[in-house]
């Protein structure tokens, strides 16, 4: 039996999860995993003292008092390491009914809601770490498998991930196998919750956990966790190189057509098709289509690109639509993008964009960084365009101004729409809701947008907001500067 707190630092230092001055948010079910993590991060926190730790506990009411004793159990646990604990209730069977989710799906959201929250406002790097070990990643890996999936699937769970609220999920446990786990909660005397629908054959995932995977290793490999889980791993070597590669020929097949970027539509359909796949996402990513693309959407995508129409469109999610056009294969923001400016004096407000290195700013020394992301009289925001380019998968772009400015309007607001906080994100109608901004008002209220994700606010009814996901630093090279003009 291997010794689970070594595990998880290897684990930690083998993919640079935890970096001096980070927060980690530990999402603590009560169970025997989320325990011996909380417990071994608090030791780690305790003699290394370079990161801050809480938890999050979240009651998905599907239990009953069996739930609500392991809300009770962590809050509890918490006080007694003096470790800060935001735990609550979320009605998850509630979600099932009303909006057609599965248990799993409704569970899976309140938990990073509840992340979000407890991300915001939080200074430094936040890290939001979850308790999946390397059981978890076979049985995950295996359910891809019986779905019916491609290399993505059979990946499984990374060890690092960002989520689109803009913090890091980090997995610790993901080395260490169900019988380490269960042994050094033996060893420390600890005392985990069990959650009984755990037992429950109705679900897929305990099928496969309490049968399949049972039967595969007294039938055919006694180690088949271990094997499963190490396939995930070289699979992910494969998946890397190949996405590097749809990367370098999306760049080559770069051309403009009528202003907008776009790739070379023969080019791109000579592609190999797994090189020609991944491009096609890297399309919909560099467009602001962070998520919600599925398998038929790229095979939708293909066919057109192939099929010999010489114009068309599909659509895709969040309003987005992927375009073909003679020689041109192009990506079209949400139809509600532009949404009208109201006009002011006879002259609807415009956006102005320039691209600066911090030394060229007005009135700057020549070695000066501009450490904040606006002036003070927030006339003008100023974004780190790198970091912006890093997140778009457009680095190398040699017109980078051009390559943000296409993805960037001048709108109102629109559903969906959401605004990165420091740590974590927050919906604009919460903002809205959060600053008192009447209803009648929200409509006319100018935002400066890059898909749904709002970069500035220029007037919230005399204040201002600004994203905190891509703040100008001293190590900036290159600055986007953003003005209205009315």
């Amino acid at each position: 039996m291997k010794d689970l707190p070594d595990i998880i630092r290897a684990t930690i230092a083998a993919h640079h999860m935890i970096e001096e001055g980070d927060h980690v948010i530990l999402g603590l079910s009560g169970g025997p995993d989320s325990l011996s993590l909380f417990h071994v991060l608090n030791l780690m926190q305790k003699e290394e003292g370079h990161f801050t730790l809480s938890v999050v506990h979240v009651d998905h009411m599907f239990r009953g008092e069996d739930s609500r004793e392991d809300r009770r159990f962590v809050e509890n646990l918490c006080r007694h390491y003096r470790v800060h604990c935001d735990s609550s209730a979320v009605d998850c069977p509630a979600m099932v009914r009303e909006e057609g989710l599965t248990p799993e799906e409704a569970g899976r959201r309140a938990r990073y809601d509840a992340f979000a929250r407890a991300a915001e406002g939080r200074e430094g790097v936040v890290k939001v770490a979850v308790a999946q070990n390397r059981n978890d990643q076979a049985e995950t890996i295996l359910f891809h498998l019986a779905r019916g999936t491609g290399l993505d699937g059979l990946c499984g769970m990374d060890y690092v991930r960002r989520d689109t609220r803009g913090y890091q999920v980090i997995r610790p446990l993901l080395d260490a196998e169900r019988a380490d786990i269960e042994a050094y909660c033996r060893q420390q005397q600890l005392a985990p919750r069990f959650d009984s629908t755990n037992q429950e054959m109705e679900y897929t995932r305990n099928r496969i956990r309490l049968g399949l995977i049972p039967y595969m290793e007294r039938e055919f490999n006694g180690r088949i966790v271990e094997s499963i889980a190490r396939m995930g791993a070289l699979l992910r070597i494969d998946r890397a190189y190949l996405e590097q590669e749809a990367e370098a020929a999306a760049q080559r097949l770069q051309i403009t057509r009528n202003g907008r970027p776009a790739l070379d539509r023969e080019g791109l359909a000579q592609c190999p098709e797994a090189i020609r796949a991944r491009a096609l996402r890297a399309m919909f990513r560099r467009a602001g289509l962070l998520q919600d693309v599925r398998e038929k959407h790229i095979r939708a995508a293909e066919h057109l690109l192939t099929g010999g129409q010489a114009s068309g469109s599909v659509d895709l999610p969040r309003g987005y639509r992927f375009e073909v056009s003679y020689d041109a294969a192009m990506m079209a923001a949400p139809a509600a993008e532009p949404g009208p400016a109201k006009k002011e004096n006879g002259r609807r407000p415009a956006l102005r964009l320039s691209l600066l290195v911090p030394a060229q700013e007005e009135g700057a020394p020549p070695d000066s960084t501009q450490a904040d992301s606006r002036h003070t009289d927030g006339s003008v925001c100023r974004l780190d365009a790198d970091a912006m380019a890093k997140e778009l998968h457009l680095e190398g772009e040699t017109d980078l101004l051009h390559a943000l400015g296409s993805r960037i309007h001048l709108r109102t607001r629109r559903p969906g729409d959401w605004i990165a906080l420091r740590n974590g994100r927050k919906k604009l109608q919460d903002l809205f809701v959060d600053e008192k901004i009447p209803r009648a008002a929200r409509e006319q209220i100018l935002l400066v947008a890059m898909g749904s994700q709002i970069l500035w606010i220029p007037d919230l009814l005399g204040r201002r907001r600004y994203t905190g996901r891509y703040p100008v630093t001293p190590s900036t090279r290159h600055v986007l500067m953003l003005e209205i003009e009315r």
